[in-house]
């Protein structure tokens, strides 16, 4: 296919950089936006020459590639026609409730419903496909109900910025409530009133966390957590036995977790190990009065699993689960009040593995020569 003529040459500014004792010059730094953080937010704040070069960009790749149209079109149906028009995902019991998500025949998105525990009376909590009607772009973002069934927390961004706006539900009226939160990224509930959430910087990263009172201010929220160094992120999130909140910082090889028990919310997070260069680990959930850690100490590579007392967290107190296997690499894991299950992968082929209280391991086998699976504890 030839290539379309007068393709746009960007213009060649000289410009001198000077960083790391070191000087060298750039003909095409114009093209980086020194008010990128703006940027991010409102696309319209770019700096108009390098908006208007990237529309020919953009219009020269439209005239290059128009002849593909219609094989374009023919790849997408065929894709369409292997894939099934409907889907529901496998029913979670919490409570009183089955909670699951579906999509629907040509819908861009997931229905989030629940039904009683015998799969009747199905309530929608959230169409997304309703609510992203008028946005060219829609991406939702966390969405968890809170522990007595009754509201919703949702996240969504509508610029492709990866800000998202944290709303919340009355499940009983399908309304939300008549203030959002703005510039969140993961957020979870404490306890029925109770929502923590971690807020991004102007340098797009998450590093506070924030607690929320329902129907409260956001503006009063109150700053539980703040990650100062710059290479660390930050994140939050529920165990999934509810009896903690869980805060780590983390970054390519170095993590950080606290905890916060949800009988006593207002107390601050308690330190589980503090980071230290090399040391990986994530404390998936408590079992009673121990915490059971996924992590690469003394040497794991692949990771191993390892308990510890909820009152004494720290690594000095840590013991081995199983035994540490290299090649046997643990890669999701759910904790359960009497089980520990996780998937590992093996030979490159995912298999699943299964541990009572009493330290007995057991494993699924699968037969089939290529396949995948995934390990999901929740659908909310």
């Amino acid at each position: 296919m030839k290539a379309p003529e007068n393709p746009p040459v960007a213009q060649r500014i000289e410009s001198v950089i000077c960083a790391h004792a070191q000087q060298w010059t750039d003909h095409y730094a114009w093209l980086r936006a020194d008010n990128w953080q703006e940027v991010i937010e409102d696309p319209t704040k770019l700096p108009t020459p390098i908006a208007d070069y990237l529309k020919c960009e953009n219009d020269y790749y439209a005239r290059a590639t128009a002849k593909l149209a219609p094989l374009q079109e023919e790849i997408v149906a065929e894709i369409r026609a292997r894939m099934e028009d409907t889907f529901e995902s496998i029913p979670v019991a919490d409570g009183p409730y089955l909670y699951q998500y579906k999509f629907v025949e040509n819908a861009e998105h997931t229905i989030r419903v629940r039904t009683d525990l015998n799969g009747d009376f199905e309530e929608v909590l959230l169409d997304v496909n309703a609510e992203a009607t008028g946005f060219e772009y829609f991406d939702l973002g966390a969405m968890r109900h809170s522990p007595d069934h009754t509201k919703l927390l949702w996240s969504v961004d509508t610029k492709g910025s990866e800000f998202y706006t944290l709303h919340i539900r009355d499940i009983r009226t399908g309304l939300d409530k008549g203030y959002v939160i703005e510039n969140t990224d993961m957020a979870t509930w404490g306890d029925d009133q109770t929502i923590f959430y971690t807020r991004m910087n102007d340098s797009h990263r998450s590093n506070q966390v924030y607690k929320h009172i329902v129907d409260t201010n956001p503006e009063n929220d109150v700053l539980v957590f703040s990650e100062d160094d710059e290479r660390f992120y930050c994140c939050v999130e529920s165990s999934h036995s509810k009896n903690y909140v869980f805060i780590s910082v983390y970054t390519d090889d170095q993590d950080e977790s606290w905890f916060i028990p949800v009988g006593d919310l207002n107390t601050a997070p308690t330190l589980v190990q503090a980071r230290k260069d090399g040391l990986e680990y994530n404390v998936v959930c408590d079992q009673g009065d121990r915490f059971i850690i996924e992590t690469t100490a003394d040497g794991a590579v692949d990771w191993k699993l390892v308990e510890a007392p909820v009152n004494a967290a720290s690594m000095e107190y840590w013991t081995d689960l199983t035994d540490y296997q290299s090649g046997r690499m643990i890669e999701q894991v759910v904790v359960f009040q009497d089980w520990v299950i996780w998937s590992e992968l093996v030979d490159a082929l995912p298999q699943i593995a299964y541990m009572d209280r009493q330290g007995t391991v057991k494993r699924i086998l699968f037969e089939e020569e290529v396949y995948s699976l995934n390990l999901y504890p929740s659908v909310t």
